[in-house]
């Protein structure tokens, strides 16, 4: 038998939730939300404050959304608060939002952390935006993938 502590703390005050010998469930497969015990094996924890089911609702922004198709989470720059987006018609690229085709992104190692640029005058090369007149040396650009082909 063990003992599993769950903390829960807000403005009212502090308390602690203490569940003993929880039967089924061994340790290391609970997980604490605003001190509510879940089973981190179905559930997650959304923003710290409230417990979910993933196969059927995602989070973003501190709040849960219904999981429907293209419907996707942005984490914005700075501290702006994630926003959900139609992923067929915007990219979530380096923390902003982009409408698709008016704008590409070039990713740096991920498109979350990848640069906005316009593909009718640049084109990322290596993760690096160029001009549209820059040729790599010894390659080609693949207009298809709009990145460089270095051989």
């Amino acid at each position: 038998m063990y003992v599993k502590l769950c903390f829960h703390e807000d403005f009212k005050g502090s308390s602690w939730s203490v569940f003993a010998g929880c039967e089924g469930v061994v340790e290391g497969e609970l997980g604490c939300c605003k001190g509510q015990l879940y089973d981190l094996s179905i559930q997650e924890c959304c923003d710290f404050t409230q417990v979910y089911d993933p196969s059927l609702k995602f989070c973003c922004g501190a709040l849960l959304w219904e999981h429907m198709p293209h419907r996707q989470c942005c984490a914005l720059a700075g501290n702006a608060r994630p926003i959900v987006f139609d992923s067929q018609t915007k990219i979530c690229c380096g923390g902003a939002l982009i409408q698709k085709g008016a704008q590409a992104c070039c990713p740096a190692n991920d498109v979350a952390n990848g640069t906005p640029y316009d593909p009718a005058t640049h084109w990322c090369c290596r993760n690096d935006i160029r001009t549209r007149n820059f040729l790599p040396r010894g390659g080609g650009y693949n207009t298809m993938s709009d990145a460089c082909k270095l051989e």
